[in-house]
């Protein structure tokens, strides 16, 4: 018979590999390159300069954020999951 259900120590690891990979990455990422930006204020000077860190902020950064929460949603559902798992598991 196949294995049906969930391995929850790897289901565990699993939640800690996409937090630290993916969910923790993306909030590294969207925060480097926010500061990144942000230090053209100091060396970029003009409308064109203005439009483009407007842009950064108005859609890609807010873009960036979008994708954070939403893996930062996946993962906790994933623990939920987890979770639900282990409560049955005791049942």
């Amino acid at each position: 018979m196949s294995f049906l259900g969930m391995d929850i120590p790897a289901a565990l690891h699993q939640a800690e590999v996409l937090q630290a990979h993916a969910v923790d990455e993306i909030l590294s990422i969207l925060t480097g390159a926010d500061s990144l930006v942000g230090q053209l204020e100091g060396c970029w000077k003009g409308e064109d300069a203005q439009r483009f860190i407007n842009d950064w902020r108005s859609t890609h950064l807010q873009a960036l954020r979008q994708v954070h929460d939403a893996l930062a949603g996946f993962v906790e559902q994933l623990g939920h999951n987890i979770q639900t798992q282990i409560a049955a598991s005791e049942g």
